[in-house]
């Protein structure tokens, strides 16, 4: 068992080498609609994950009813496995439905979660939001450089 213990970590480790590639969480922390614009104020926090393994896209199919006339279709939508190294979501505890994860610019919401093996990640499937914002935060940087001189009079 203790080998076990420390294989699976070095698995994670290994498939985030091979098939890691960047996202970004982003848990909801408020909700909430402004009387005075009528706009919604989200409140997130966001966790960038430099290297998470990204599994291939999976799809399923939805039962679509139209109110309208009544007639029933199918749609498609793309289910997506992350498997995230809980090493990489210091301070990120739970995530639930109400959160999502932007991945090469498209929105997924976050569907199940369950740990791996040993508290060592997390597998979260979620369904991708096409045509959706996927209401992303960026950090801007600037950085200038200013040269001096030694010359004294």
């Amino acid at each position: 068992m203790n080998q076990l213990y420390r294989m699976v970590p070095l698995a994670i480790y290994m498939l985030k080498r091979e098939y890691g590639g960047p996202i970004d969480i982003y848990k909801l922390l408020t909700s909430e609609t402004s009387a005075r614009t009528g706009r919604k104020v989200v409140t997130t926090t966001k966790y960038h994950i430099s290297r998470a393994i990204i599994l291939p896209a999976g799809y399923s199919r939805s039962q679509l009813t139209k109110v309208t006339n009544d007639t029933r279709g199918m749609r498609d939508f793309t289910l997506r496995d992350f498997i995230v190294d809980r090493k990489d979501t210091k301070g990120l505890n739970t995530l639930t439905s109400d959160d999502w994860i932007v991945c090469r610019g498209s929105k997924y919401q976050v569907k199940t979660v369950e740990a791996a093996e040993y508290e060592a990640g997390w597998v979260i499937t979620a369904k991708e939001l096409p045509g959706e914002d996927p209401q992303q935060t960026f950090t801007a940087e600037a950085v200038s450089e200013v040269e001096c001189d030694s010359n004294a009079s």
